[in-house]
């Protein structure tokens, strides 16, 4: 727990890479298979709603994944966010 002007850009990019490129990746690569219907879930936080001091990458990473999910819509697919 740091604060931002003490927190590592490479932290934060790893953060971001997990947390952020990993939703992006699993819908990327699970929708196209799911055409037919499907559940997708994915997992944020609260922390990515109300912040949390220090934490800086982990809120903001958090704070992305509802709207990814929401573009990544499908008609016929079940798009979960779990908080």
């Amino acid at each position: 727990m740091r604060p931002i002007v003490d927190f590592p850009e490479e932290d934060f990019d790893r953060v971001m890479a997990v947390n952020i490129r990993g939703v992006f990746l699993g819908m990327k690569y699970v929708l196209p298979r799911l055409r037919e219907g499907g559940v997708v879930v994915n997992m944020s936080s609260a922390l990515g709603l109300v912040g949390g001091a220090g934490i800086c990458a982990y809120v903001a990473s958090k704070h992305a994944v509802p709207p990814v999910r929401i573009f990544g819509h499908g008609d016929s697919l079940s798009l979960n966010t779990y908080f």
